[in-house]
């Protein structure tokens, strides 16, 4: 079992994630996505213990656990056979780059498939995580710096994601569509506001406005939905 409490790691000052807590059962299979590769690959590094976190911890209870960086993914089927000389029960797999052709695909699918223990996998290519027949996703936000867990397979993790996307692209649209008519009222009531002999009320309503405008709006703004995994691979 592997165990992540409080986990953080920042750069430039701020949180690429923060507040990660985590519980992974033996032989456990999971596909870790989101729309940054290099903090999926972060994640990845720093739960095998290749990188150190600024707060947390990561415990290994009972696991023999092995860390495949892009570059032995991408050396393929030879590279990959040696890590059953090591005998490890639980994997940290970096499948990210875009680089691997089908060959490499291929051995690494084959080497997942015939795998026997555990598994946390990011992969560029879906052929991979479908391979792996994980039953629970791991989506990294990059936005809120925050790791949501979802227990299913991926192909339900897929038909869950466009239908949350579809929500928040509805909000988000709803949300732009009223901020630019708030913004377009306040443009004309500032030059009416502006003219000589105008009444002091108009210049307290344009304060009003302005105001509801950044409690209601701009203090509230959704980003723009994105999705987490940009791959455009489908399953064969």
């Amino acid at each position: 079992m592997i165990v992540v409490k409080d986990l953080r790691v920042n750069a430039l000052g701020e949180p690429l994630f923060e507040k990660v807590n985590l519980v992974i059962r033996p032989g456990e299979r999971i596909a870790l996505v989101g729309s940054q590769e290099g903090d999926v690959s972060t994640l990845l590094r720093v739960l095998a213990g290749e990188e150190d976190a600024d707060r947390g911890t990561v415990a290994s209870e009972g696991e023999r656990t092995a860390y495949v960086p892009p570059e032995m993914f991408l050396e393929g089927g030879q590279s990959l056979g040696r890590l059953h000389h090591t005998r490890p029960t639980f994997l940290y797999f970096d499948a990210t780059s875009t680089d691997a052709s089908d060959s490499v695909i291929q051995d690494a699918v084959c080497f997942i498939e015939g795998f026997r223990g555990g598994i946390l996998l990011a992969a560029a290519d879906d052929r991979l995580i479908y391979a792996a027949k994980v039953s629970r996703v791991f989506e990294m936000h990059a936005t809120t710096a925050s790791i949501t867990s979802y227990t299913g397979n991926y192909a339900d993790f897929c038909i869950e994601r466009e239908k949350s996307l579809a929500r928040l692209t509805e909000a988000y649209e709803k949300q732009q569509k009223e901020k630019r008519r708030l913004e377009e009222y306040l443009e004309q009531k500032r030059k009416e506001a502006a003219k000589k002999n105008s009444s002091p009320e108009k210049g307290a309503v344009v304060r009003a406005k302005a105001k509801y405008l950044q409690r209601e709006i701009l203090d509230k703004e959704i980003p723009k939905p994105t999705l987490s995994n940009p791959s455009d691979t489908e399953q064969d």
